[in-house]
């Protein structure tokens, strides 16, 4: 929310505010998806298996 705020105050364009909070807000999503899901390979049977594992809930 600050980040967005001086960029408005910087620039004078609140669209260019909006589109900070949105990609920082995908950054943020991303790097939390990244630390909760933990995606593990199992070879079962000679067969590679992808197994996803949640930590917790994502959402």
């Amino acid at each position: 929310m600050i980040a967005t705020e001086i960029v408005v105050v910087a620039t004078h364009n609140l669209a260019l505010g909006v589109l900070t909070g949105v990609l920082l807000a995908a950054l943020l999503l991303a790097n939390k998806l990244e630390n909760d899901i933990q995606v593990e390979n199992l070879n079962l049977r000679r067969r590679f298996l992808q197994k996803r594992k949640r930590k917790r809930r994502i959402i």
